[in-house]
């Protein structure tokens, strides 16, 4: 995403942009708003299916070759999707949500999602992203996230 922002927005404009918005964070971490944002992005950009394999994506490489695994990580990339998916199906609207947007309604608890999963354990535990038990923690976040306030089932909905 580096060259189309760098194309949206030009340097000075960025600069003051992180100057007004500082560090912010989902669930106290970074991170989670990084991979929250970006999920966003590509499903805006390319839908959502896109968007959810390049986050398992990710995850995956992590587990093969950086800082392991993380449900965490995923659960913010769901998240993302999830949120930028409402938006794009009018269910949320933008006007007035910069007022009440709460990361928690929209960014589920991440507590006990294990991470730093290196690739040996993560195929002896979860056996791989089409695994059953794979499924199951990947339906576990989906539940945090259909709990959240905005995704709860309405009657009439």
């Amino acid at each position: 995403t580096r060259e189309f922002c760098q194309n949206v927005e030009p340097l000075e404009q960025r600069r003051e942009r992180l100057t007004v918005l500082g560090e912010p964070t989902m669930r106290g971490r970074r991170d989670l708003a990084q991979h929250f944002v970006v999920s966003c992005f590509l499903t805006a950009a390319h839908g959502s299916l896109a968007a959810e394999a390049a986050g398992v994506a990710k995850e995956l490489l992590d587990a093969k070759r950086g800082s392991g695994f993380s449900f965490a990580d995923l659960a913010a990339d769901k998240a993302g999707v999830a949120f930028a998916a409402r938006i794009l199906a009018q269910k949320t609207r933008c006007r007035g949500l910069a007022d009440t947007f709460s990361v928690a309604d929209y960014m589920p608890s991440v507590a006990q999602l294990p991470e730093g999963i290196g690739w040996d354990e993560f195929v002896a535990k979860y056996g791989g992203e089409f695994n059953p038990r794979f499924q199951q923690i990947t339906q576990e976040i989906l539940d945090r996230i259909h709990s959240l306030p905005p995704y709860r089932s309405k009657s009439g909905e």
